[in-house]
């Protein structure tokens, strides 16, 4: 006996696209993040990094946790370890 196939309905392909589109996210604003604390290191070692770059990196950590928690609860509603 064959094998069922399995259909893909909107909601299985929706919660697919949006957990890649997540991961993708995380993926550049870690690397964003990377590099920007590199170069308050690098400045760091010669004087205070400016405020706005201490803001982006700020932000871009609090936007990376909000995305890893998103990515967590559809993990969790879906089943996924």
């Amino acid at each position: 006996m064959a094998a069922t196939p399995t259909i893909l309905t909107k909601e299985t392909l929706g919660h697919a696209l949006e957990q890649q589109r997540l991961q993708h996210r995380a993926r550049r604003i870690e690397l964003a993040t990377l590099a920007l604390k590199g170069i308050a290191d690098t400045r760091s070692t010669t004087d205070r990094a400016p405020a706005p770059l201490l803001r982006a990196i700020n932000r871009f950590e609090l936007e990376l946790a909000e995305i890893q928690q998103r990515l967590t609860e559809l993990r969790a509603t879906h089943g996924e370890g």
